[in-house]
């Protein structure tokens, strides 16, 4: 949102760094100076090791995670602590951005536990 006018030659300067500054503030990391908790995420369709591996190393190349440890595996998903070195909302505004992972809507018989943290299937 926002207007950008002028001469032509300025225009796409200015009209570019406007872009970049709203879109800096939108996704952004803010690392905070101690680790956060570890965050559990589970990861479905990783159906053989090689999948298990791809998915671990995708969480640990974000910019906000300290490190990732396997927590569970069980038939074709897999659980992982994830640690953090900023909030966990950065974290997962990141995950909707991931082009491997797809945010999943668990059919729950059970009134839904808002402490309960979103799955992901596995696409590759």
């Amino acid at each position: 949102e926002g207007n950008v006018s002028g001469a032509m030659p300025g225009l796409l300067s200015r009209w570019w760094h406007q872009l970049s500054d709203e879109l800096g503030q939108r996704y952004a990391t803010r690392t905070t100076d101690t680790l956060a908790n570890a965050i559990q995420v589970t990861i479905y369709n990783l159906t053989d090791l090689t999948r298990v591996l791809m998915a671990e190393k995708s969480l640990a190349a974000m910019a906000m995670v300290s490190h990732v440890e396997l927590q569970q595996v069980d038939g074709n998903q897999s659980i992982f602590n994830v640690h953090l070195l900023g909030p966990a909302q950065d974290f997962f505004q990141a995950l909707k951005l991931d082009q491997q992972l797809e945010l999943l809507e668990l059919p729950s018989t059970e009134p839904v536990d808002p402490e309960q943290l979103p799955s992901y299937m596995w696409r590759h």
